[in-house]
């Protein structure tokens, strides 16, 4: 199980692992969620880590809402949480 958006979501299957993100798929209040959650890099400063992965998280979610207000087909986007870089 997982912690997602305060309640619990079950981790249905990892669909891809890469060097910025994985993405899951979860099963959330009895629907299928996609999940990206930002890879830590045990290179950087812990600090920094967490400092460029919020801002990411943020300017990513900022980037696909204005798009979505341009008329353009992106995915809706339930919860985000730049603390866990969900």
């Amino acid at each position: 199980m997982s912690q997602l958006n305060g309640g619990k979501a079950e981790i249905l299957k990892r669909i891809y692992l890469g060097a910025e993100a994985e993405i899951l798929l979860h099963h959330m209040l009895d629907v299928e969620v996609i999940v990206k959650r930002r890879v830590s890099k045990s290179y950087r400063n812990p600090h920094l880590d967490r400092k460029i992965n919020e801002r990411r998280t943020l300017h990513e979610a900022t980037m696909m809402k204005r798009a979505r207000e341009a008329g353009v087909c992106t995915p809706f986007i339930y919860h985000i949480n730049p603390k866990r870089a969900v």
